[in-house]
């Protein structure tokens, strides 16, 4: 990482913003959009105008209030506070270090404030360059609670996660439905075919199946099977990129 932005990514993390002392940096320079606050809702105009300090000092109320960094060392605090406010976070470290599991809580926090926000909030769009990688992100999601939807070919999803693949083995041109577990204990039916309009998809098919997608809190693909047809109609507020550093620069855009 470039100096300069790990250097106010670290101090804007540990609460020591202070636009005075970073005023010889270009004010749209990479370190000064990384480690800039953004309001906490971004379709709440109140918190336009706000000071840096101000935003993160909010943020740091809500990440205690709904346990966000609870059981976390001070690295991992680091790392979801960071992600709680920051433009852009990157979160560094050695395999077996927990990455994944701050993924998830970073995950669970963003779905907490897009549950606050106007119409719940549009899903939370998680990816990765590998498979297994998504694979493990929509575990964690799933035992986290989270409604969680994940796309891309079945036949490459561990057994046990395919009732969350949308388009499970048997599947057939007609429109089938899974089961996705709810915070609170429940079900509530989820899509399970993977396609556009043009597919074999009736049209009421496919806008059920877009009405799931968007009922989930989250949705799981790789890089690449992010620019499936399905989510063309779809925005994304926030977005995670798990083992970012093994994807090609072209396949995270």
């Amino acid at each position: 990482m470039d100096e300069d932005v790990e250097r106010m990514l670290l101090g804007a993390a540990n609460g020591n913003y202070d636009s005075a002392r970073f005023r010889g940096y270009a004010q749209h320079s990479t370190e000064a959009i990384c480690s800039e606050a953004v309001p906490i809702w971004a379709s709440n105009s109140e918190d336009e105008g706000e000071s840096q300090e101000s935003i993160r000092d909010k943020s740091r109320l809500l990440l205690d209030k709904y346990n966000a960094l609870d059981n976390l060392y001070n690295s991992q605090k680091l790392a979801v506070e960071g992600a709680a406010t920051n433009h852009l976070t990157l979160i560094q470290g050695p395999p077996d270090t927990g990455k994944t599991m701050v993924a998830i809580r970073i995950l669970q926090y963003w779905a907490t404030l897009a549950s606050y926000e106007e119409g719940e909030g549009s899903p939370i769009l998680a990816t990765s360059d590998s498979n297994i990688a998504v694979d493990n992100l929509v575990e964690g999601c799933a035992n986290a609670g989270l409604r969680v939807i994940g796309l891309g070919r079945p036949e490459a999803v561990r057994p046990e996660l395919l009732r969350f693949c949308i388009d499970r083995p048997g599947a057939s041109s007609s429109y089938n439905l899974s089961t996705m577990d709810t915070q609170d204990g429940t079900t509530q039916q989820a899509n399970n075919y993977y396609g556009s309009p043009s597919s074999s998809l009736s049209a009421s098919s496919y806008k059920e199946k877009m009405k799931k997608m968007k009922a989930a809190q989250v949705i799981c693909c790789t890089c690449i099977g992010s620019e499936a047809d399905i989510l063309d109609s779809m925005s994304f507020e926030r977005v995670l990129v798990d083992e970012a550093t093994q994807a090609t620069e072209s396949a995270v855009l």
